[in-house]
């Protein structure tokens, strides 16, 4: 089978989205491929920092995202052995996007792929993996993709890899991958909210442990404890109870 389009986006995620929406916008022919059967899964992150309102405002999506479910957080604290270190509201840092936005990825994602439907230019196929490259001539020329057991060759004039840390297209395009190394990991888990618990952003630091505590849409805690790096294994080794012991040790959550 053989599709043709000017622009072939590879991935659905926000990046893939907000791009094949745009162009869409601008009355241009655009193909998002999407390898999963539709956004609901888990997803390394769910917090939209005061930058991601402000770009959404730049380009006039924010006003419509904002109607969709999502928790705003206003504040940020960080505590050093129990005692507060600051308290800086995010007014005080981005008077113009005075929040951080708590909007589940796969809400964000449909509220996108709703309105880019509403242009003629732009279709989405879930269930689609790009494969491979397509060149001609010296250039790319689109993609080889496989969707239910069939393979199409998708020819675009512009081809855009938004498929992730794993990315195909920048595999299969030669793109070289630059690592940011850090020597430590963060073990996340989810509680449930209690009842009086406010919608701020909270850091611990101290000589046992440091962690992150934020609020989650729509009714839960969000925590990340940082371990020295590789050192997960071992707490899976141990079992469950191991990790609650680290928990108990030093100043508390």
């Amino acid at each position: 089978m053989k599709y043709e389009t000017d622009v072939c986006i590879a991935g659905a995620g926000p990046a893939g989205m907000v791009l094949g929406l745009l162009l869409a916008k601008l009355g241009i022919r655009v193909l998002v491929l999407e390898h999963h059967p539709d956004f609901h899964r888990e997803y390394r992150g769910e917090v939209l920092m005061p930058r991601f309102t402000q770009a959404m405002r730049q380009i006039g999506l924010f006003e419509y995202l904002e109607k969709f479910p999502h928790l705003k957080l206003t504040e940020l604290e960080g505590l050093y052995n129990g005692k507060t270190l600051l308290r800086i509201g995010f007014d005080e840092i981005a008077p113009e996007a005075p929040f951080a936005l708590w909007m589940p990825q796969p809400v964000l994602l449909q509220a996108l792929f709703e309105k880019a439907k509403t242009y003629p230019g732009f279709e989405l196929w879930f269930g689609a993996r790009a494969e491979n490259l397509i060149r001609e001539g010296g250039r790319v020329a689109g993609v080889i993709a496989h969707r239910e057991n069939e393979t199409i060759e998708v020819r675009a004039k512009v081809t855009v890899g938004a498929d992730g840390r794993f990315s195909i297209i920048r595999k299969r395009g030669g793109f070289e991958l630059q690592d940011e190394d850090h020597h430590f990991d963060i073990v996340w888990f989810t509680i449930p909210k209690p009842k009086d618990y406010d919608n701020r952003f909270q850091f611990f630091l101290s000589s046992e442990r440091n962690s992150l505590v934020l609020p989650k849409y729509p009714d839960s805690i969000q925590c990340g404890v940082v371990i020295p790096k590789d050192e997960f294994p071992k707490y899976i080794h141990r079992g469950i109870d191991s990790f609650r012991q680290v928990l108990l040790k030093g100043p508390a959550i």
